[in-house]
């Protein structure tokens, strides 16, 4: 047997990466991801959570539940098999007329919640932050307030996690006023965040979720 001396016999692997958990955001215009002024909460919610997670956003500006459904987007977010899938809709589903909130709203988020505990995933049902509207310093409307209950509603009946963005946005707008929530919305637009708004919302959900046992391991 012949042995070769001096030589330098180099191994080297390809090593994949390993993930925390993948995480899976969807929803509309206020959760998506927009390359100018304009932001939603979902690719900002990443810098709040453990080292190593994976965030993939599927969240599309103008969706519905119903077109999310319809136009194949939620059939690519789910093949993702994300282990935590964060649902958001809501504005519209109210504003375009889409669906009723005690109807087609309402199976549509259980068709959503079902399709992710097929792939073993934990669904997490989010309420949507409320628009920039107040009656007075302390008031603000609640147009919404009817989605906010059925996704309330929803989650507690097909026992998953609920984070009250609607209630915990209407709160964090009133206790610093008017004035300066607006300097957190993109110039003339009462509804859609901008950079720095949409890291106040990630920030808020992540609050929400160190409250809940089962996913405050996820945060950092």
């Amino acid at each position: 047997m012949k042995f070769l001396k001096n030589s330098l016999i180099i191994i080297s692997f390809i090593v994949s990466p390993v993930f925390a958990a993948k995480v899976v955001v969807t929803g509309d215009s206020t959760v998506a991801n927009y390359a100018g002024e304009k932001l939603g909460w979902g690719n900002p919610l990443g810098k709040y959570l453990v080292p190593g997670t994976e965030l993939i956003n599927h969240a599309k500006g103008g969706r519905s539940t119903k077109t999310f459904i319809s136009e194949g987007l939620w059939e690519k977010a789910v093949s993702e098999k994300g282990k935590y899938v964060f649902i958001q809709f809501g504005h519209n589903d109210e504003g375009k007329g889409h669906t009723s909130a005690n109807s087609s709203y309402k199976s549509n988020l259980k068709k959503m919640i079902a399709d992710v505990k097929k792939n073993n995933g934990i669904p997490i049902i989010v309420s949507s932050p409320t628009r920039l509207r107040f009656v007075n310093s302390s008031t603000m409307t609640s147009e919404l307030a009817p989605f906010v209950k059925a996704a309330s509603e929803v989650a507690k009946s097909e026992g998953v996690h609920f984070i009250n963005l609607f209630e915990a946005s209407r709160k964090k707008y009133i206790q610093i006023g008017e004035q300066n929530a607006l300097k957190l919305f993109v110039q003339g637009d009462r509804t859609h965040t901008n950079r720095k708004g949409a890291d106040v919302l990630a920030s808020l959900i992540s609050i929400e979720m160190k409250k809940n046992p089962k996913l405050k391991s996820l945060v950092k």
